[in-house]
């Protein structure tokens, strides 16, 4: 099983963000994307679900998802830069015009208790000139731009700002009893066999109606 991003990189694909929206048409908000030799990343709404396996429909189309017996399951709800405190553990990614400064373009708060195994954690396909840092938050003050965190991690720290526009979510543990038709789900990281089928381990799945998308 390909291994998601960690504390100090990032993977690079082909223009994708997630976004934070409610409520927008699926075939506005979804797709499917690709790269040789790389995991797929799969955003898209249940369409079906047979046991161990999800279909979803993507911009694509349909695909044909098969969860791990262990797949983790995160659930995705609608947040703030309010909503992130001292010693609470965060994944930002976004622009970075400084070294180890990022201008985040989503943010996703962590359970508490989070303590910052990369397999754990969600990650983002962004622009080649994109950062993403997990890590726990050790300052917060307000700047003329925005939010500005403090984060620290093992390899060292970074300074996060989160703009008005940013993406904040707060992610919570759930279980494959949440994942159900209509809802719409983000997979950072399928494995993608030779005869074209999906399997992964982790599924970001979005609460209540919130969509976890691109826009």
């Amino acid at each position: 099983m390909s291994k998601r991003l960690g504390l100090a990189s990032s993977r690079i694909a082909v223009g994708l963000t997630l976004a934070v929206a409610a409520g927008t048409a699926a075939a506005q908000t979804t797709t499917m994307t690709t790269k040789a030799d790389q995991p797929v990343t799969v955003q898209g709404e249940i369409s079906g679900i047979e046991a161990n396996h999800l279909t979803v429909k993507t911009r694509d189309g349909e695909t044909r998802l098969t969860l791990a017996s262990d797949a983790r399951i995160l659930s995705l709800t609608k947040s703030n830069a309010e909503a992130v405190a001292s010693d609470s553990f965060i994944g930002a990614a976004g622009t970075s015009e400084k070294e180890e400064m990022i201008k985040a373009k989503v943010v996703v708060i962590y359970p508490k208790g989070s303590s910052g195994v990369s397999d754990d954690y969600l990650t983002w396909d962004m622009s080649s000139d994109s950062k993403m840092r997990n890590g726990t938050v050790q300052s917060i003050e307000n700047g003329p731009d925005g939010r500005v965190i403090g984060l620290k991690y093992p390899q060292g720290g970074a300074t996060v700002i989160i703009p008005s526009s940013a993406s904040v979510m707060a992610a919570a543990p759930a279980d494959r009893k949440t994942l159900k038709k209509g809802d719409h789900i983000f997979v950072p990281s399928a494995d993608k066999a030779d005869d074209g089928s999906l399997s992964t381990d982790m599924v970001a799945v979005g609460a209540d109606g919130f969509d976890p998308q691109l826009q």
